[in-house]
């Protein structure tokens, strides 16, 4: 919901007017960023942390794949409790990984295509202003360029309705591992350290991915990664 009240990126002018004929708000290239790119890195490093926690208690991924048995005594030497204990963590490791990693695709997707720390110059918005016609034949004007961006508490207020939906994203995800009557409602558990750990490092990696692919549309305008952006 923050991301509703986001200005428009610093490079809409830089973009030809929409195609009412091609252009959709769910397209190919809106799905495969979502579902085949950062769905995908999410997904993996979930998987991963949740595999790592389950190996670490004594369960192999040999028995983890295809294998009868799971819930009752005996079971690679354990009992019904202890593997119900350990998958009730294990499901939380995967929670608490995408949930975090949501956190870092929420920072950088608030830019589509420009780099986080990157803004384009003012006479490169200048040359967008003057060079783009909207419907009626007229165009901008490079004074309106000098006014943007908008005032900076508009960006202070931007980026305190972000942190805050980060902040709250974590005390939601503490809540449903950490308070014991909602573990036992949700067969949830707590989450150790270091798989907090592993899922900020995922958030992080997939912030660096996503950062890399529009620096490769920045410096490279016609390849592959800009022609495949949403």
């Amino acid at each position: 919901m923050a991301l509703v009240l986001e200005e428009s990126e610093a490079d809409i002018m830089l973009l030809p007017p929409r195609s009412l004929k091609k252009d959709r708000l769910v397209d190919g290239n809106l799905i495969g960023n979502a579902y085949v790119f950062i769905g995908m890195l999410e997904c993996t490093f979930a998987f991963i942390n949740y595999f790592w926690y389950m190996t670490s208690q004594g369960f192999p991924l040999s028995s983890l794949f295809f294998s009868w048995g799971w819930g009752t005594d005996g079971f690679e030497g354990t009992n019904a409790d202890y593997q119900a204990n350990s998958l009730a963590v294990g499901q939380s490791v995967y929670f608490i990984t995408l949930v975090v990693c949501q956190i870092g695709n929420l920072i950088t997707t608030r830019r589509r295509k420009l780099p986080y720390f990157y803004t384009p110059t003012k006479s490169e918005r200048s040359e967008a202003y003057t060079s783009i016609a909207i419907g009626d034949g007229t165009q901008f004007s490079s004074s309106t360029v000098a006014e943007q961006p908008g005032p900076a508490t508009h960006y202070i207020r931007a980026g305190l309705r972000i942190a805050a939906c980060c902040v709250a994203s974590i005390v939601v995800a503490i809540l449903c591992t950490e308070v014991p009557a909602i573990c036992q409602g949700i067969a949830s558990g707590p989450v150790p350290g270091e798989h907090w750990a592993m899922a900020i490092g995922c958030a992080f990696f997939i912030f660096g991915a996503n950062e890399l692919r529009k620096w490769m549309i920045v410096w490279y305008p016609s390849g592959f990664c800009a022609r495949t952006a949403w």
